[in-house]
């Protein structure tokens, strides 16, 4: 999303907003056991303390996402609320369509997919998401689908979920048919919330992978976002802390920040940081883009600059907008 852009807080009717508090409370009744067993039960596999050698997260992101390193979730609208923050769907009034493709630099491995976000057609704002990630040089290969739902409670106040269905195969597996290496299959779930103080603030909660499913590809993890627009200066800010509580045998953090600029409301230039403790990384990021009026294309790039041999990675995004309405 454009940091001139403002984002519009529709209200909801008051029989919807019940509707999406009982289906948010569901969830959380299905995630708490799990969430709990995770704080203290570490997968099989992990040490005690942190492990550089870890597999990485591997979810949905867009393009405005990585080029903001961890600094884009309290701002997310349209797509990049799809893949980070649920409850953003409903902020703003749109319907796109989105392909991307992204690719790992040195590995051969690549991903696939596209997404619809509408939060025209419905007080309930609805995104979907499919995507295909393979390459010989990942250890796993396969695909996940996301369905995410949010609305606006008040004008300052929105609630979000999202369901994930996650299918991610390993390359290799034993004499016993037993998978070697990190592979995730199941049902997951996100759900985040954002409230609105002042027209510029934004700051949301978020919990990630509340469903846990055992693996580091789809690590159990909550925090929170903090992300100031100024549209008048083409200008958003954001942070992002999120505590990962399932990867390693205790919690680690996930930090850091971005930084957005819209030229002549056209180019949007961004520059992100994030750092990960568990995997001893940081890594820096930047994208631009462009803005039509129907139509939209973004590229970002991030790149480690700090990680032990062997685990550095770079990695390319790149995203097509269609803007129905």
């Amino acid at each position: 999303m454009p940091s001139s852009a403002r984002i519009q807080r529709p209200s909801a009717p008051p029989s919807a907003w019940r509707t999406v508090l009982a289906f948010i409370g569901c969830a959380a009744a299905l995630a708490l056991a799990p969430t709990a067993r995770a704080q203290v039960e570490a997968p099989s596999g992990v040490d005690d303390s942190a492990d550089p050698a870890r597999a990485r997260e591997d979810t949905l992101e867009t393009a405005r996402g990585v080029g903001m390193g961890s600094g884009a979730r309290a701002t997310a609208t349209g797509t990049s609320a799809l893949a980070y923050n649920p409850a953003n769907l409903a902020l703003m009034r749109l319907y796109h369509v989105e392909a991307g493709f992204g690719y790992v630099a040195g590995r051969s491995a690549f991903t696939v997919g596209s997404a619809v976000v509408d939060s025209i057609s419905n007080s309930l704002a609805a995104g979907f998401s499919f995507r295909g990630f393979f390459g010989n040089g990942r250890d796993y290969n396969g695909w996940d689908g996301r369905l995410a739902l949010g609305m606006a409670l008040a004008p300052q106040i929105a609630l979000g979920v999202s369901a994930r269905y996650v299918r991610m195969t390993p390359r290799d597996t034993d004499d016993n048919d037993t998978p070697i290496g990190e592979h995730a299959r199941g049902f997951t779930l996100d759900a985040s919330a954002t409230v609105t103080p002042i027209e510029w603030l934004h700051i949301s909660l978020m919990g990630y992978n509340l469903i846990d499913l055992d693996s580091a590809l789809t690590p159990v993890q909550v925090g929170g976002s903090v992300g100031v627009l100024l549209p008048d200066f083409g200008l958003g800010i954001g942070t992002d802390l999120l505590v990962d509580l399932s990867t390693f045998s205790s919690a680690q953090v996930i930090a850091g920040f971005g930084v957005e600029y819209t030229a002549a409301e056209l180019v949007p230039i961004r520059l992100g940081y994030r750092r990960d403790r568990g995997r001893e990384t940081h890594t820096l990021s930047l994208g631009v883009g462009y803005i039509a009026d129907k139509f939209g294309v973004d590229f970002s790039m991030r790149h480690d600059v700090r990680a032990l041999p062997g685990n550095r990675l770079t990695e390319l995004l790149v995203t097509f907008r269609y803007n129905v309405q």
